[in-house]
Order: structure tokens, then C-alpha cells, then sequence
């Protein structure tokens, strides 16, 4: 994996999340709303599980 790499992934990730605010703006605001009504420990808990299987993903499609 290289510098590159990293940079793809970011620019791809901006690319996702703009997507979701250009599509369905109303719907991200209501998710916003639930997020700030979440614990922080809620938050953290599917923060590690987001980036766990983040992780997983990388190591499959490294592995493969």
C-alpha cells in the first residue's frame, strides 16, 4: 500500500459521503439528529465496529 493509495481512499470517501448529502439531504439531517441524541459510548461502539470491519475488508482484498 502506498501514499497513493491512501489518497484514493480518501478522495473515494469524499466522493461517498457528497453523495449521500447531494441524494437524500433530508435524510442526513434526521441521521445527524439521531447521532446527537446518541450516547458517546454508543458513538465510539459503532465508530470501532465501522473501523473494524474497515480493517477486515482491507486484509480480505490484501489476502486475495
Amino acid at each position: 500500500m502506498t501514499l497513493d493509495d491512501l489518497w484514493r481512499a480518501l478522495a473515494l470517501m469524499a466522493i461517498f459521503e457528497g453523495f449521500l448529502y447531494v441524494a437524500m439531504p433530508e435524510r442526513m439531517k434526521r441521521m445527524m439528529s439521531v447521532t446527537l441524541s446518541q450516547s458517546a459510548d454508543t458513538l465510539r461502539m459503532a465508530g470501532l465496529t465501522i473501523m473494524a470491519l474497515g480493517v477486515i475488508a482491507l486484509w480480505l482484498l490484501k489476502t486475495t
